[in-house]
């Protein structure tokens, strides 16, 4: 499973590209930002491998909602909305802002993923 948002999507994108060249592993991507165009940059992700890699995006930015019919909130908790306590079962990495990186390795933290597990880059 990759996290991102942002500036994440390119180390996201890659990591995508090449688990979809060298396993026969489903992907899930989650990727957000704060409006509709902020998330439109990952719609190729989606055409990689139609059949593997599932893309969701989510914009945090209420004020921006306008005429969005995606999903809404971070995206961080839009996985866990989803997935939950399968979370624990899932090699997750993620890349993106400080502040949404904090979130998700505390999110993870607190739902018990094993480190050994997580795997993410401070590029900050």
């Amino acid at each position: 499973m990759l996290i991102a948002g942002g500036s994440g999507l390119s180390p996201m994108a890659s990591i995508a590209r090449g688990a979809l060249r060298q396993t026969d592993r489903n992907i899930a991507v989650y990727f957000g930002g704060r409006g509709p165009a902020d998330v439109t940059a990952a719609g190729f992700l989606a055409g990689l491998a139609p059949d593997r890699l599932t893309l969701t995006a989510a914009i945090s930015d209420p004020a921006q909602a306008a005429g969005w019919t995606g999903r809404q909130g971070f995206i961080h908790q839009v996985a866990i909305d989803d997935l939950g306590e399968e979370l624990r079962n899932r090699e997750i990495y993620f890349a993106g802002p400080a502040a949404m990186a904090q979130a998700i390795a505390t999110a993870l933290h607190a739902l018990g993923v094993p480190r050994s597990q997580v795997h993410y880059d401070e590029f900050y």
